[in-house]
């Protein structure tokens, strides 16, 4: 289960009195290796807490851990848009959610900026967590600097992107008894309710964008069906045979660094989800997803009853995204 992750900025300086003296073009970011381990957890809670300006012109590179000559920082939030809906005719197979923040730079008086970025976690200009960096642009895209006078205000339009392939996965795992014995099944992984936020609630596609992987579902749960796979804007079909509750958190494996994924384990104890299981519901700030079993010998889901118990065990992943916005 993949979640690929891309960002885009632009900015605008305007006057005294208000009036618009300067508005770029959105320009893509970079993602650095530091940004995705932040997903990991352990620094902050959300990449777009703080919006860095530099006047540093080396080329991004992924393993940069912060800007070449840091100007200011600011989290002040004009204002956040978020967007999550789905558009078959326009998106295809992918599915693009985003969440823009605007910063607002007042007093930046005679200073020339020609880098930027966001920063998960700020103490100073020497501490800071940098997870992206770009160079501003020009129209024409070729790196350029921004002179901001006395009077003038700097705002920053800062877009963080997340984007899911709606193609099914397929592979195979194994089921080990408690004998020993192993029984091969197939797996497919589809998306679940996507353009919507009706099995998230608060924690909905369009309000995870940029922050830290976890598992709690808002007003939602993780849950076990007996039937199969459901479209990939809803749910699984058939009857719950499980249900973790509102929020319920599912443990998440100490994150290593530069793995860029997340090992998440369901266990399911003697009085738990007793029957056929089909297809589970996992919801997390990363992608909800539904993910259906099949044993390669006569395709029926795994068969579970009270004198035993199970672990269920996934893995998320996140990587850059290099495709068109």
């Amino acid at each position: 289960m993949l979640a690929q992750m891309a960002g885009e900025f632009r900015c605008i300086v305007k006057n005294a009195d208000g009036t618009t003296k300067v508005r770029h073009r959105f320009s893509k970011n970079l993602i650095l290796n530091q940004g995705l381990d932040y997903f990991g957890g352990g620094n902050g809670t959300d990449m777009r807490a703080h919006c860095l300006l530099g006047s540093g012109n080396s080329i991004p590179a992924p393993t940069q851990t912060s800007l070449d000559d840091f100007i200011a920082a600011n989290n002040s939030i004009l204002a956040v848009t978020n967007s999550h809906d789905y558009d078959a005719a326009r998106d295809g197979d992918l599915y693009k959610n985003s969440s823009t923040y605007t910063y607002q730079f007042l007093n930046l008086e005679s200073v020339n900026i020609s880098e930027i970025g966001l920063a998960s976690q700020y103490g100073s200009a020497n501490e800071y967590y940098l997870c992206t960096r770009a160079l501003i642009k020009d129209v024409n895209g070729a790196p350029t600097t921004i002179s901001i006078n006395e009077g003038e205000t700097l705002q920053v339009q800062y877009k963080i992107w997340r984007v899911f392939s709606l193609i099914d996965k397929t592979g195979k795992i194994n089921l080990t008894d408690g004998d020993g014995v192993s029984t091969e099944y197939n797996y497919t992984v589809r998306m679940a309710g996507v353009g919507g936020t009706s099995l998230g609630g608060s924690n909905s596609y369009k309000n995870d964008v940029g922050e830290v992987i976890r598992t709690n579902a808002g007003n939602a749960g993780h849950a076990i069906y007996n039937g199969s796979l459901g479209d990939f804007t809803a749910s699984p079909n058939g009857s719950s045979i499980w249900y973790a509750g509102d929020g319920r958190t599912l443990p998440i494996d100490t994150y290593v660094q530069g793995s860029y994924k997340a090992v998440i384990r369901c266990a399911l104890p003697l009085d738990a989800a007793n029957g056929i299981i089909k297809t589970f519901l996992l919801l997390t700030s990363m992608g909800f997803f539904q993910i259906e079993y099949s044993k390669v010998s006569d395709n029926s889901g795994i068969s579970k009853n009270n004198t035993q118990v199970a672990e269920l065990v996934f893995e998320v992943s996140w990587g850059r995204y290099e495709g068109e916005l």
